[in-house]
């Protein structure tokens, strides 16, 4: 059950939000579902949602006539009943909306005119307050067939149930244009932001940048002061360890990733593994221990791993077999030749 509204307009000069407008909910067979009077702000919501509109102008906003244009082509005919109301009005047609019905069995055409203006101001004011507005009827038009009484003195049932002429001075050209959503300045504002969000982001990327560099400065700085003789590279750590170990060994004592400093950490770290291993083998700064065939060495990965790395040691264990840990210093060590 498709339902519509019909409405009754004041005069278009007073016509605003506060009017209040006696109107009629009807179905497809024109039976009333719901009449009333409402101020036009409140009309939308009491209606069904999206329902089409039609308004009734007052008499005075609107004048309807007969003409009687010559048998001519259909698509002639607009032009003709034109001409024939420019011959009926004061002013020139090019302020008015001009509407007209089908041509009738004895030649007379239904005709009605009002001013553009107001026609489409009304039509823009409906249209802004939520009504879909399908019709623009003269009030003459929009009488029971024969009933020239005003519409207060028609009984409502009649009035609201008449069956209005399929045409109206609804005419496309007047017609509101439907709001559109401007995404312009949305969009604007969204690049905006993104930029200064951006902006921030290579600001603060540059001053850790600089800031890392001032670091390596100072590294490099005292890295020269206390060893005046290394050549400071990309990697100033490595080479300050590799220089230490080089010392060291040239004044006979062992570096931190030589046979006896692993073992004695790895004996220190890893007691429950002393009667299970089988062999050991260091080279390239790596101790092997191969535990016994069959083996089980239970252990906590997590406290082995928290003891090797309190004494500087890292692991990992091969399942073999046989099963081997290998254990190595934790920090990169320097180049150095294989102990059987």
């Amino acid at each position: 059950m498709k339902a519509r509204l019909r409405l009754l307009l004041p005069p278009l000069s007073g016509l605003n939000a506060g009017s209040v407008l006696p109107f009629a909910v009807v179905d497809r067979q024109l039976r009333v579902l719901r009449s009333g009077e409402l101020p036009l702000r409140e009309l939308a919501a009491a209606v069904p949602a999206g329902a089409p509109a039609e308004a009734v102008l007052h008499p005075d906003d609107a004048v309807v006539a007969q003409v009687s244009p010559p048998p001519i082509a259909a698509r002639l005919l607009s032009a003709a009943i034109r001409a024939s109301v420019e011959s009926m009005v004061l002013s020139g047609t090019g302020d008015l909306c001009i509407a007209h019905g089908a041509r009738r069995a004895d030649g007379t055409v239904p005709v009605a005119w009002a001013q553009r203006k107001a026609l489409a101001a009304a039509w823009a004011l409906l249209a802004g307050h939520g009504l879909r507005v399908e019709a623009l009827v003269p009030l003459a038009l929009a009488r029971p067939a024969g009933d020239a009484r005003p519409p207060a003195e028609i009984p409502a049932q009649a009035f609201w149930t008449a069956a209005w002429p399929g045409w109206s001075l609804a005419l496309p050209e007047i017609q509101p244009r439907a709001r559109r959503h401007d995404w312009r300045p949305a969009l604007r504002w969204t690049v905006l932001t993104a930029a200064i969000w951006i902006g921030g982001l290579l600001a603060y990327a540059h001053q850790l940048e600089t800031r890392v560099e001032v670091l390596q400065e100072r590294m490099r700085a005292e890295l020269a002061q206390a060893f005046p003789d290394l050549p400071i590279g990309p990697e100033p750590l490595v080479r300050a360890r590799a220089q230490r170990d080089a010392l060291r060994l040239a004044r006979g004592e062992p570096a931190g990733d030589d046979l006896m400093p692993l073992a004695l950490a790895a004996a220190q770290s890893l007691p429950a593994l002393a009667s299970q291993v089988t062999r050991l083998q260091y080279g390239g700064g790596t101790l092997a221990l191969s535990l016994r065939e069959g083996a089980e060495a239970a252990h906590d990965p997590a406290a082995i791993r928290q003891a090797l790395a309190a004494r500087g040691l890292a692991y990992e264990v091969d399942a073999g077999p046989p099963q081997t840990w290998r254990l190595r210093r934790d920090l990169p060590a320097p180049a150095g030749g294989s102990r059987p």
